[in-house]
């Protein structure tokens, strides 16, 4: 089995590949529990969610559209209804779907927009420290920061069970797909998704 990470903003390569467009991949979620919210970059449920909870899009670009997932400077992955809808029934329990009204930097609603905080609930410790070059996070001993961008996260197998979308424990930031679920999402055609397959020991 092979696993992914999903690229939290696409570079301008895979935007052409995309059709060429660009979008507000520029906002801040704004929540009615600032706590609850920092909690969702560390794969907690968020038990008091407001679904008057917005998020400030910001275009880029000459003629913006909307992917059907987006990204936040916090690692918070958005993703459309039409996303949501499909993948619902295959990932609960796994996934909790976060109302967000979306907005523009008036404060005006955006018509016919809806999009959800996809937020893993699972944390699973599985990277293989002897392999992954890292060192301890001084202000959260139980994370480690990478050392090489361009060395990824090493998964141990044996850690990692029938999970297929999860964070990892010690670097929630990264979000790995299982790779039925990838193909899933890319037969399916939702945009604004690149994967990057992770090393395994």
């Amino acid at each position: 089995m092979r696993y992914f990470t999903i690229k939290m903003f696409l570079d301008d390569a895979e935007l052409d590949l995309a059709g060429g467009h660009y979008i507000a991949i520029s906002f801040s979620v704004i929540a009615s529990n600032i706590e609850e919210a920092y909690d969702l970059t560390e794969g907690k449920p968020a038990c008091n969610w407001s679904s008057d909870s917005v998020a400030v899009f910001t275009p880029c670009g000459e003629s913006p559209v909307f992917f059907d997932k987006i990204t936040d400077s916090d690692f918070v992955p958005l993703v459309s209804k039409r996303f949501m809808e499909f993948m619902a029934t295959e990932l609960s329990p796994e996934v909790q779907w976060l109302p967000i009204t979306p907005k523009d930097e008036d404060g005006n609603v955006i018509p016919d927009q809806r999009y959800f905080i996809a937020n893993p609930l699972d944390n699973v410790d599985c990277i293989d420290l002897d392999r992954t070059p890292h060192e301890v996070d001084p202000d959260c001993p139980d994370e480690i920061d990478l050392t090489d961008w361009r060395s990824p996260p090493v998964l141990q197998m044996s850690r990692i069970g029938d999970r297929r979308y999860f964070r990892l424990t010690q670097h929630p930031q990264t979000i790995v797909v299982r790779e039925d679920i990838v193909r899933m999402i890319e037969e399916a055609g939702f945009t604004g998704f690149a994967f990057s397959e992770l090393p395994t020991s």
